[in-house]
């Protein structure tokens, strides 16, 4: 009688992510029934890198960093020997403030009613103040990545022409 040993190997394939900004948190996250038999569990990419080794399957990639909208990429494949590649570029965000503001203010920002703080990508944003009473506010601001603006508008009362008509005329009007 012999003996045979086999001996099985997992499966590998290899992930690079290549991210803007260069220091942002990259996972993998094991998706798919098969990495996850694999025994693969979430882990910690290093971006900008050497390709870095993981079991065959899908995993759900997610960028990372403060200061910025997290990315999330749901179904990325990993193939037996082939080295897959992803670009991520993160899109920066900034909080736009009215820390004073009175009651009944409405705020649009780039058209669309918004509620303070608010937060929003980095570059030029057009805010639109109204408050009754008065004159509206608008004013353009660009904004970086981590920034926090607040609002400081000046507010002139709403004025107007009245012309009254009197009858009989000269008649005294109070």
């Amino acid at each position: 009688s012999s003996t045979t040993r086999v001996s099985l190997e997992r499966l590998r394939g290899s992930l690079r992510v290549h991210v803007t900004p260069r220091d942002a948190a990259i996972d993998a996250e094991p998706v798919s029934m098969l990495a996850q038999e694999a025994g693969a569990d979430t882990r910690r990419i290093v971006p900008n890198t050497d390709p870095q080794s993981l079991p065959i399957g899908m995993y759900r990639i997610t960028a990372t960093r403060d200061g910025y909208a997290a990315k999330e990429l749901p179904t990325v494949a990993i193939r037996s020997d082939e080295i897959t590649t992803i670009n991520i570029s993160l899109v920066g965000k900034a909080t736009i403030r009215y820390p004073t503001g009175p009651p009944g203010v409405v705020v649009t920002i780039d058209g669309v009613p918004q509620t303070l703080p608010s937060t929003v990508t980095e570059g030029l944003h057009k805010v639109t103040l109204e408050r009754a009473g008065y004159e509206r506010v608008e004013l353009e601001a660009t904004v970086t990545v981590g920034q926090q603006l607040d609002l400081f508008p000046d507010w002139a009362r709403a004025t107007g022409n009245l012309t009254v008509t009197s009858t009989p005329l000269g008649a005294d009007v109070y």
